[in-house]
């Protein structure tokens, strides 16, 4: 887990920190992102740079999860993180194979991650290649 200070703006190669280059969204599956630490700063700024590769049809949506408490284990459900209530998609229906760049909004809470769910007619060769989080006070 990702814990920086904030005092410049910081970027987080949310792949690079988990160990892996990609991270397998195939079909209609679920894929969780690694965890990283939220800034107390209410006023922060928050982007998700973001790009999947698929051999065919590319269909994912992107959700953040936010919990108080340390993920128990990297990469898979855990009841703790939770999508906060009122609280919309950050991404429906990704479905290019380009760099995309999208601002996002979490609740104040400690620890945040991102939830990859294939949808309908996704490939099962579907990757996440970049993950980037930049935060900005």
């Amino acid at each position: 887990m990702s814990t920086q200070s904030f005092d410049q703006p910081i970027s987080i190669d949310l792949l690079k920190a988990s160990g892996a280059t990609t991270l397998a969204v195939a079909s209609t599956t679920t894929a969780y992102g690694y965890t990283f630490a939220l800034p107390i700063n209410p006023d922060s700024k928050f982007a998700l740079e973001y790009n999947f590769s698929s051999d065919t049809t590319l269909d994912v949506n992107i959700w953040l999860e936010q919990s108080n408490e340390k993920v128990v284990t990297e990469g898979v459900a855990d009841d703790n993180y939770v999508i906060p209530i009122g609280t919309s998609v950050v991404k429906d229906a990704a479905n290019t194979e380009t760099v995309q760049i999208i601002a996002f909004s979490p609740l104040t809470t400690k620890f945040a991650r991102f939830k990859f769910v294939g949808d309908g007619s996704n490939s099962a060769t579907t990757l996440l290649t970049k993950c980037v989080v930049t935060i900005a006070k």
